[in-house]
């Protein structure tokens, strides 16, 4: 998929980053304002962008690798 990302029009994507604020147009990065059209977010379990869309979950699992 990030190939495919990668010779779209895309950008700006980022990856280990820590985000401190959702607004409707813009997230705050490591202290920097980035203004968006479209927000992707991958950031797991404890999603700050589900947090912010408001969607819940009642379910939860436990992934174990060895």
């Amino acid at each position: 998929m990030l190939k495919k990302i990668r010779k779209s029009e895309a950008k700006n994507i980022r990856f280990n980053s820590y985000i401190s604020k959702i607004s409707n147009d813009y997230i705050v990065v490591n202290g920097k304002k980035i203004f968006f059209e479209y927000l992707v977010g991958a950031d797991g379990s404890n999603s700050l962008v589900r947090k912010y869309l408001g969607l819940k979950t009642n379910k939860y699992g436990v992934g174990v690798q060895y």
